[in-house]
């Protein structure tokens, strides 16, 4: 009952491939109820386009929810409101503070627009649960009867010291790292960037010379690893396994990106068998 909408060339969701699958199910009789949007791909960064999806969800009674689990947050940065527009719209909406905010890892929310349909899901009342309604008891609105409250506390602590300027100058510097190393892998010959959406998730490869075997960028990225200077994944690109890099962490700088390159040069001389 799931079903996996064709992408366009950006990699964002194809908002036509999405309406012709909903319609498609509706003529079969299945009841289409939800869409997934994205807010910053993993393998990319890509921000999937949200004014039509919602559109499509208005006219036919579904419920518009966004992944924004690392990417979400981009929408406070000016450069990126563009890709963001239309957020506003959106049913649901999650965001992982430990990723892009540097939270100790356990830290998401869900966000909702209209937070009484999570009291008519999930509000249970028995004896022992009884309270009263001038604070509201947070086991009316998620399966968690209980939870740790140090998540929130990292979570206001983080902000309470960075403040939206601090939240939004933290993004942009990300960007800015982004932009830099794409720019250190523009300039050198041996290396080869590729598509990627707006947020600072720079895919590369390595460019073949022409002879021997083609780059296995799995075992560069492992090798890499294993030396310990820098840490590099890989993700699937149009086919071809790459290499990934995902600028999240506030203690990086110039200074490691050209570590990372230099350590892709290295490994990938080492691969090939040059001393």
């Amino acid at each position: 009952r799931l079903r996996t909408v064709p992408s366009t060339a950006d990699r964002r969701m194809d908002a036509g491939a999405l309406r012709a699958a909903v319609a498609a199910d509706r003529a079969a009789g299945l009841l289409p109820f939800c869409v997934v949007s994205t807010l910053g791909t993993t393998g990319s960064g890509a921000v999937d386009p949200l004014e039509p999806v919602t559109e499509l969800c208005r006219s036919t009674g579904m419920w518009h929810h966004a992944d924004g689990a690392w990417g979400g947050l981009g929408a406070l940065v000016p450069e990126l409101a563009a890709a963001y527009r239309g957020m506003d719209g959106l049913d649901s909406l999650t965001v992982d503070p430990h990723k892009s905010l540097s939270v100790p890892v356990g830290c998401g929310a869900a966000l909702v627009s209209d937070p009484d349909r999570l009291r008519a899901a999930f509000s249970f009342r028995a004896s022992y649960l009884e309270g009263g309604d001038d604070v509201p008891w947070m086991s009316d609105y998620t399966v968690e009867l209980t939870r740790p409250g140090t998540r929130a506390l990292k979570l206001w602590a983080t902000l309470r010291h960075l403040g939206r300027s601090g939240v939004v100058s933290l993004l942009q510097r990300y960007q800015d790292l982004a932009a830099y190393l794409r720019e250190r892998i523009g300039e050198h010959p041996g290396l080869d960037l590729c598509a990627s959406g707006p947020l600072p998730v720079v895919c590369f490869r390595v460019r073949d010379s022409g002879e021997g075997p083609r780059t296995d960028h799995a075992a560069l990225a492992a090798r890499l690893q294993a030396r310990g200077h820098a840490y590099l994944a890989t993700v699937e690109h149009s086919g071809e396994t790459v290499l990934r890099a995902c600028i999240c962490n506030y203690l990086t700088t110039t200074a490691d990106l050209d570590t990372l390159v230099g350590e892709v040069l290295a490994v990938s001389e080492q691969l090939a068998g040059v001393e």
